[in-house]
């Protein structure tokens, strides 16, 4: 009987903590959400980029909690803040390279001009034959492929950006479809995928976003296992590296 008791005592509370919850979302609006969007997101703040010394941070942290209580709610930890300790990963450029070592004993090529997404606390090294696949590209509906008849496993992939659809229509890179070849090579087994820039759309402005992006580097709790937060070692090169890929081709990347 006691049991019975104290499980219909867990079902109103549970039912009281819901019903207020739920009474609680029905007083949101729209101009309360645009609101807030609109003072954490304004200039004032400065930015919020974590590793910085932005004023924002602090403000936004302190306007969250003086949201916490004015809704009531109690602070889960001390003064509704919680201090995590936290390392920061970035790329050291300086000592990042792209060799390419002929197999007829030719001359090598050093190529400094490249980044890399992701990575670890550790210094790593990438070593693999290396597979060129014109765009990288699959399309489900013509059945076009770069990749048909290539062996990509364990291989290093060099593929150019954008695909024969945004080339011919003089379109930008796109990061959604960049993504799916990335995938694609992934799946295929591949070790790494260097793209370079179509050279028939020499903006670097898509190449130069990413770069501003992995140069931020990553974060992860102290004592945390590191690793590669990305599927794949994804490698960004220039045109000149490419065509020193393919100089015993007697091609160039055009």
């Amino acid at each position: 009987m006691k049991s019975k008791i104290s499980l219909i005592v867990l079902f109103v509370v549970i039912a009281s903590v819901v019903f207020a919850q739920k009474k609680e979302v029905e007083t949101i609006t729209e101009n309360d959400l645009k609101a807030h969007l609109e003072f954490v997101a304004s200039d004032f703040m400065m930015g919020r980029d974590f590793n910085t010394l932005t004023p924002g941070l602090e403000i936004t942290a302190n306007y969250l909690k003086a949201q916490c209580m004015k809704m009531g709610l109690k602070p889960g930890g001390e003064d509704y803040f919680q201090a995590v300790d936290m390392v920061s990963i970035k790329p050291d450029y300086r000592k990042t390279y792209f060799k390419l070592v002929a197999k007829n004993g030719g001359d090598n090529y050093i190529n400094k001009n490249i980044f890399s997404m992701g990575g670890t606390s550790e210094n790593s090294m990438l070593e693999g034959d290396i597979v060129f696949a014109g765009y990288g590209w699959y399309n489900e509906e013509t059945k076009y492929n770069d990749t048909e008849g290539l062996n990509i496993k364990d291989k290093i992939v060099v593929i150019m950006t954008r695909n024969l659809e945004l080339a011919k229509d003089g379109k930008e890179a796109d990061t959604s479809i960049e993504m799916k070849k990335m995938q694609k090579a992934m799946m295929g087994g591949a070790k790494a995928l260097v793209m370079v820039p179509d050279p028939t759309n020499p903006n670097p402005e898509f190449v130069e976003s990413v770069r501003k992006y992995a140069s931020g580097g990553t974060f992860s709790l102290v004592g945390a296992k590191s690793r590669n937060f990305m599927p794949i070692q994804l490698v960004f090169g220039t045109e000149d590296l490419a065509n020193n890929i393919l100089k015993e081709s007697g091609k160039t990347l055009a």
